[in-house]
């Protein structure tokens, strides 16, 4: 029989990942961690679960746990599982939910040169400027006052 779990956060080894256990765990949540190395989230009161992959194995390692369990969620924290589980988003849907940008789009959005020729085509780094100056001097403004 599969156990029941709500939420499988991925890279339980940060302190960040331990921050969402806990945090989701509050609300009564079953929480599943997972990590590539020692987790001191699995000792987490909220913690109900864990297992360890490797990084060469993620994708299929990942799949076996969502097959071998119930999880209606699963939460990549780190940058590297994000990419990682945005590339196989599809075959996670089979077993879990995830919420997540296709693999493409990621990709772009981590790429700072595409993002820059972006912001330039749409105008938007100059309207980001104007904006930036524009709360400057209201800040400046506002310590004017105060003083």
């Amino acid at each position: 029989m599969k156990k029941k779990f709500d939420i499988l956060v991925l890279d339980s080894r940060y302190k960040h990942s331990l921050a969402v256990i806990r945090c989701l765990g509050k609300y009564g949540l079953r929480i599943l961690s997972g990590s590539k190395s020692f987790s001191p989230s699995k000792f987490s009161w909220f913690s109900k679960g864990n297992f360890k992959y490797d990084d060469e194995k993620f994708e299929e390692q990942l799949l076996e746990e969502l097959k071998k369990n119930d999880v209606n969620l699963v939460v990549p924290v780190d940058y590297k599982s994000n990419i990682k589980c945005s590339k196989i988003a599809s075959k996670i849907r089979k077993y879990s939910n995830i919420v997540i940008a296709n693999y493409g789009d990621m990709k772009i959005a981590s790429d700072k040169e595409k993002m820059i020729g972006i912001l330039k085509k749409r105008k938007l780094r100059k309207q980001l400027k104007e904006y930036l100056h524009a709360a400057r001097h209201a800040l400046n403004m506002r310590e004017d006052i105060a003083n």
